[in-house]
């Protein structure tokens, strides 16, 4: 299971996504900087996830909004197959020294046993190694609203 481990058409289909991403994002940009994550899933059952963020600086008084996109792949979790999932998310950012902490909204493609709404709550942590390299933790959460 993961998020190659798909039909060829989807596996071309992720491929030709990231690719005009990259390409969009190849042109200079004032206004943002561009983040790329690569991660594992936790609780859904381990999948590999990608995510492609724009981050604004000081968008929100002194904090940062970030706005991007997650891939991620599907997986066997208590005996049902968790679908690949794609989801929306913008997160208000803040952080201290090398610290971050955030919160935001996350839209998922489809619902799964662990996300059973759409729509959830986002918060992150995250520790900046160097200026270009970081850890981060996000953690998605209906928060009890649908059962």
């Amino acid at each position: 299971m993961g998020l190659f481990n798909n039909k060829r058409n989807e596996v071309w289909a992720i491929i030709l996504f990231l690719a005009l991403l990259f390409t969009a994002l190849a042109t200079t940009c004032h206004a943002a900087t561009a983040q790329l994550g690569y991660g594992n899933t936790v609780l859904r059952g381990s999948t590999q996830v990608i995510d492609l963020t724009l981050i604004f600086p000081k968008a929100v008084k002194d904090a940062d909004l970030q706005c991007g996109v997650s891939l991620i792949g599907n997986s066997v979790q208590k005996y049902q197959i968790q679908n690949n999932q794609a989801a929306l998310h913008c997160s208000v950012v803040d952080g201290f020294k090398k610290f971050d902490v955030g919160i935001g909204v996350a839209v998922l493609q489809n619902e799964d046993i662990y996300n059973s709404g759409r729509f959830n709550f986002m918060p992150s942590l995250g520790y900046r190694v160097t200026r270009h390299l970081g850890i981060t933790y996000n953690h998605w959460s209906n928060a009890g609203t649908k059962k």
